[in-house]
């Protein structure tokens, strides 16, 4: 999304950054790995196809996403929003954070009717690559500072989302038990994925 590819949101130990070229064979490298492809329902692309890919998620205007940096020996704060690239090494990274937004559709009465509503849902994604940062709590601070920012920012209204949804693969607790604590809820389980979803009603 253009709307972010000069800003960073600091939380101090951890910073989320736009998602660019000079990150994306480091990002290539991690989605080789079968368990984090199966973790976060992902398949396999080509260098090529993660250089464009990079490129979607940076122009595309349905698409939100940051990499995140961890900063050692920096104390964890409330996150700030800055509107330039926060100086960083690929070597920092250590995951990514994005949203993707689509048409949700739901049956709603009218005039004693059934009719076929339709809404907007972002679907959340988390992934924490690296295994020595998992289940240190660093999902929780990640997942609050991009909603911080979506909120804070106006994307909520002028993109109409009305609930955020997740889908993510019944095995992965650790990010099961994370949204639960944020409010999400489950609603459905697709056997054929072996995926959970979840969801937040906004409004």
């Amino acid at each position: 999304m253009r709307f972010n590819q000069s800003t960073s949101i600091d939380c101090g130990n951890l910073i989320l950054v736009p998602y660019l070229e000079r990150h994306v064979l480091k990002y290539h490298e991690w989605m080789k790995s079968p368990e984090l492809r199966e973790l976060t329902c992902s398949e396999s692309l080509t260098v090529k196809e993660e250089f464009q890919m990079q490129k979607s998620w940076l122009e595309d205007e349905d698409k939100l996403t940051f990499i995140v940096v961890y900063k050692h020996g920096v104390e964890n704060k409330k996150p700030q929003v800055l509107h330039e690239i926060a100086s960083h090494h690929i070597d920092e990274m250590i995951g990514d954070v994005n949203m993707f937004l689509t048409e949700g559709y739901e049956d709603v009465e009218e005039d004693q009717n059934q009719i076929c509503s339709t809404y907007i849902q972002a679907e959340l994604e988390l992934m924490i690559a690296k295994p020595e940062f998992r289940s240190k709590g660093l999902g929780t601070t990640i997942i609050e500072a991009f909603l911080y920012y979506i909120e804070q920012s106006g994307l909520l209204e002028s993109t109409h989302i009305a609930k955020y949804i997740i889908r993510v693969g019944s095995k992965n607790l650790p990010s099961l038990r994370l949204f639960k604590k944020e409010g999400f809820q489950q609603t459905k389980y697709v056997a054929c994925f072996d995926q959970v979803e979840m969801e937040k009603s906004i409004r």
